[in-house]
């Protein structure tokens, strides 16, 4: 709900921080925002629940696809991920 609180800074941050890929900043702005805000409500009813979850694992791919190019580029020590095995007694590499 941040992001409707101020959509200025909404915008920015897709054409800085989030930086989706092959659509314009602001069309993933609109499109995020309203994915966020229908689909809780539409899997809560019970309505299109199969459609919804596709959509929301596509939106998961999608938030997850840079991450998992970080990981393999080795660009990214200070992460989750170098946490997590930290804690595990892994040494991260």
């Amino acid at each position: 709900m941040a992001k409707l609180a101020n959509w200025n800074t909404a915008l920015e941050l897709f054409r800085g921080d989030y930086r989706v890929p092959l659509v314009p900043s602001k069309s993933a702005a609109y499109l995020a925002v309203s994915i966020e805000l229908t689909a809780p409500a539409l899997l809560l009813l019970g309505l299109a629940t199969r459609a919804v979850g596709m959509v929301l694992l596509g939106m998961t791919a999608v938030i997850g696809v840079p991450l998992i190019s970080v990981q393999f580029t080795g660009v990214a020590t200070l992460s989750i991920h170098a946490g997590f095995r930290a804690a595990s007694g892994k040494i991260p590499q």
